[in-house]
């Protein structure tokens, strides 16, 4: 059964994790175990690069091939694949085969099958999901999605495959509603005769489309009840500069924790500081302090309350080459008085610095001992075809797991409006945890975000060429994040992790 993809996510830093956790997670912007994920659906799920004469060229998959890992080297005995991939006019992806491998038949077995109907604006219409019963494609999940004329989400409703019928029975349903400066999204489930509401999320936006508050409020016996909200306020150039978690208590709001920002002259993030609410005011818990060197972030350190005064917790430093691609990150936690290595993830790129490898080490008895790898493998086009993941045990010692994932494409060239990956915008760290800054060629523009079924889940204007964002809310996947520059528009994947 799907499931349900509209579920308020929080931002459960300091709520939920210690303080060094805390600030791992948030300097970071790398989880150290890497996961190859399947991307889905979406117009620009397929590569684009930039070409010349405004020509893009579109890498389509056809298929995908998974390997498990051997003791001694890579299996030859693959374990999954996906087929048949198809695409519409739009080169949204339309649907595709999932399949595993028997050992013990040495045969392929279809698993579930996946179809996708767009609208000819490229906006998701239909979501379906099948099982393969032995014999027969069974119909299992369904979502079928409607849009306002400016192409703003209106409704999602799910459906699930009822056996017995042999017919779509509803599951759950959100819809939306829009004033000029908020949105509501109520969702509902099915009792078996009638739509019950189960709760809303209600987001308040700025005239800038910043988003001002963001609040879930559950719904019983016609009672509204409050859940959790995030209240946010902003720089003069947009940039977030507070942000403060709330939860409900009977009727009213209660706060939780607040974090503040600050900025350089360059309208790069200075200062991070989170707060907790104690006794009736906030309290200081971490402070997080950054440098730079011509806007490349050097240095962040963390720092913890003792209640007057800040101590030294974990501190991260930086390289970059002359593309500013960063070349490694070094994690040094405080014990006694000095800095001692943690963990180090070292990048190393193509000669078009296209990232090839990724390595994480910890240090143990006085070396960097590798933890797990990725290794890319890219075309001449810079596309990421295969990627090999592996994990090192003992560390440093010989890799005694892992898995591998082959793409197999076709290209098909055209005309388009969209750049990927070209110097027009960069972003940093990514992936990241929602917090990140974006560096444009312009001052002026528009930011927006989509999800990889193409729904916009964000949007801002830009007023500098350097914009710090904050979209912790979202759910931890891909995105696509568009800028708008004049007739120009450049779009780039970020990681939210």
């Amino acid at each position: 059964m799907e499931k349900r993809g509209t579920t308020f996510l929080l931002f459960l830093l300091l709520a939920t994790l210690g303080f060094s956790q805390h600030y791992k997670m948030f300097a970071e912007g790398h989880n150290f175990v890497k996961e190859i994920k399947d991307l889905g659906p979406s117009t620009i799920d397929s590569i684009l690069l930039a070409r010349p004469t405004n020509t893009v060229l579109y890498q389509l998959l056809d298929s995908t091939r998974s390997w498990n890992f051997g003791t001694s080297n890579w299996a030859t005995s693959p374990y999954s694949k996906r087929i048949n991939y198809s695409y519409d006019a739009n080169f949204n992806q339309t649907g595709y085969i999932y399949q595993d491998y028997s050992t013990v038949t040495a045969t392929w077995n279809n698993t579930s099958k996946y179809d996708f109907l767009f609208d000819p604006n490229s906006n998701l219409l239909e979501n379906v999901t099948y099982t393969w019963t032995g014999s027969a494609w069974q119909g299992n999940s369904k979502t079928v999605f409607t849009y306002t004329a400016t192409n703003k989400p209106l409704s999602a409703t799910n459906f699930t495959w009822n056996t017995s019928s042999s017919s779509w029975s509803n599951y759950w349903r959100d819809t939306y509603t829009y004033s000029p400066q908020s949105e509501i999204m109520f969702y509902e489930s099915w009792n078996g005769s009638s739509w019950q509401i189960d709760g809303r999320i209600t987001r308040v936006f700025d005239s800038n489309n910043n988003m001002l508050s963001n609040s879930s409020e559950s719904y019983s016996n016609s009672v509204w009840t409050p859940n959790v909200q995030e209240l946010y306020s902003y720089t003069s150039f947009n940039a977030t500069l507070s942000y403060t978690h709330q939860y409900g208590s009977g009727s009213n709001w209660m706060n939780n924790f607040k974090i503040n920002y600050t900025y350089d002259t360059n309208n790069n993030p200075a200062t991070y500081t989170s707060q907790t609410w104690v006794s009736n005011s906030w309290e200081n818990q971490l402070l997080v302090t950054y440098t730079y060197v011509a806007n490349n972030l050097m240095t962040s350190l963390g720092q913890g309350w003792t209640g007057s005064a800040w101590i030294n917790d974990s501190k991260y430093s930086y390289t970059y080459n002359s593309a500013n691609k960063m070349l490694t990150q070094i994690q040094e936690k405080w014990v006694a008085n000095a800095w001692v290595g943690d963990y180090k993830i070292v990048q190393i790129y193509d000669v078009n610095n296209n990232e090839i490898s990724n390595s994480v080490s910890t240090w143990t008895n006085s070396a960097w001992k590798k933890m797990n790898s990725v290794d890319q493998y890219r075309d001449a086009n810079g596309y990421s075809y295969a990627f090999a993941v592996k994990n090192y045990y003992p560390y440093g010692g010989p890799a005694i797991s892992g898995d591998s994932l082959v793409s197999y494409y076709h290209n098909v060239v055209g005309l388009n409006e969209w750049t990927m990956g070209t110097p027009q915008l960069s972003i940093y760290p990514n992936p990241n945890n929602g917090h990140f800054t974006l560096k444009t060629k312009e001052s002026k523009g528009q930011i927006e975000v989509y999800d990889l079924v193409g729904t916009r889940v964000y949007q801002v204007k830009i007023e500098n060429s350097n914009t710090f964002l904050n979209l912790s809310w979202l759910s931890k996947g891909i995105y696509i994040l568009q800028v708008s520059e004049g007739n120009n528009k450049s779009a780039a994947r970020i990681s939210i992790e």
